[in-house]
C-alpha cells in the first residue's frame, strides 16, 4: 500500500511565488493546494483536512491572513501553521504566535528555509 502525501494549504496572492513554492514543495513529495485568496482558502479548509498550512498576512480577499489563522483554529487546533510575509515586525510575529501559528517566515527567504 502507497503511504498517501502530506496535504499542505498554501496561501499567497502572489502567483510567481506560489507556482516557485509548490513546485518546490510537490518536487519534495507534498501535495500543494494553492490558493491566491483567504476567502478560497478558508471555505476549502472547512471542507478539507491539511497536514500543514502556509499563509501569507497581507492576502487578496476579504480577510488578512491573521483572520484566515483564526478560523482554521475555530476548526482546528493542532494543525502547524507557518506564517509568510513581508512585515516582519515584533508586533506582528507577536500576534502570529498569540494566535496560534507554528513558526513565521519573513520575505524575501531562500527556497531552503
Amino acid at each position: 500500500m502507497e503511504k498517501s502525501k502530506s496535504k499542505i494549504m498554501f496561501v499567497d496572492d502572489s502567483e510567481n511565488l506560489r507556482y516557485v513554492i509548490k513546485d518546490y514543495l510537490e518536487m519534495s513529495g507534498y501535495e500543494v493546494v494553492d490558493f491566491n485568496s483567504t476567502d478560497t482558502a478558508s471555505k476549502s479548509f472547512n471542507t478539507m483536512m491539511y497536514d500543514l498550512c502556509i499563509i501569507d498576512i497581507m492576502t487578496a480577499g476579504g480577510k488578512d491572513g491573521f483572520t484566515l489563522l483564526q478560523d482554521i483554529r475555530r476548526i482546528d487546533d493542532v494543525v502547524p501553521v507557518i506564517i509568510l510575509t513581508a512585515n516582519a515586525s515584533k508586533e506582528e510575529r507577536i500576534k502570529g504566535f498569540k494566535l496560534g501559528c507554528a513558526d513565521y517566515i519573513a520575505k524575501p527567504f531562500s527556497i531552503e528555509e
